[in-house]
């Protein structure tokens, strides 16, 4: 997805600025005496409210691929650390601080008294 959208970007922008050239051109006429006159000021001003059209567009479109790619960036850190903690607290079994229920085998703190199945500490 991420590459298509880039590609799709490009794609877009150069469109973008053959469409404005073929807007401008088209629109960029003016009814006066009987007949049609290019009128510059119009001209350009389509032609440059056009290219900002799609060059605002083209912009967003990359910010979103680059937004994509740092989220598939950090899930792939947080899966991977995920794997690291769980690889580490399996190899430190002594880090808790409290006690073992021998009824259910429950982790409580030291300052838990009973635990949630009734045995008492």
């Amino acid at each position: 997805m991420k590459g298509i959208l880039k590609a799709l970007a490009y794609v877009e922008l150069i469109f973008g600025v053959i469409g404005s050239f073929f807007t401008a051109k088209a629109f960029g006429m003016s009814f006066v005496k009987m007949s049609y006159e290019r009128n510059w000021p119009m001209t350009i001003g389509i032609f440059v409210g056009s290219l900002f059209c799609f060059v605002i567009l083209f912009v967003i479109m990359v910010a979103i691929e680059e937004i994509l790619h740092n989220q598939d960036t950090i899930y792939k850190k947080i899966t991977e650390g995920n794997a690291d903690t769980k690889a580490f607290i399996n190899s430190n079994p002594t880090s808790f601080d409290g006690w073992k229920c021998s009824k259910c085998g429950k982790n409580n703190a030291n300052y838990v008294g009973t635990c949630s199945c009734g045995n008492t500490k």
